[in-house]
C-alpha cells in the first residue's frame, strides 16, 4: 500500500517559527528557500523582540531530526550555539 501524504514537501523540510514556539512562519524544502520570508519577518519588525530570532525544525521522511535557532548576525542567518541540558 502506497503511503499518502498531504504535506506538499514530502522527504525533507523545514518550519520556522519565533523562539516561543507560539507563532508559525512557515514550512519550506529547505534553509534557502524561507530566506525571503526571513527577511521579510526582519524588516516588518516582527522579530525584533526575539532580536531577530527564530527557531527552525528540520524534517526528514516527516520524522523530526533537529531543533535550533537562527539569528541575523553580521549580514548573515547564522545557527545559534545549542543551550546545555539543566
Amino acid at each position: 500500500m502506497k503511503k499518502v501524504t498531504t504535506n506538499k514537501y514530502a522527504g525533507n523540510m523545514i518550519e520556522l517559527h519565533d523562539v516561543k514556539g507560539t507563532k508559525s512562519f512557515g514550512c519550506f524544502k529547505n534553509f534557502k528557500a524561507c530566506k525571503s520570508t526571513l527577511q521579510r519577518l526582519k524588516e516588518s519588525g516582527e522579530l525584533q523582540e526575539n532580536r531577530d530570532t527564530v527557531t527552525v525544525c528540520s524534517f526528514k521522511n516527516e520524522v523530526l531530526q533537529r531543533v535550533y535557532n537562527v539569528r541575523f548576525l553580521r549580514n548573515k542567518w547564522r545557527p545559534l550555539p545549542p543551550t546545555p541540558a539543566a
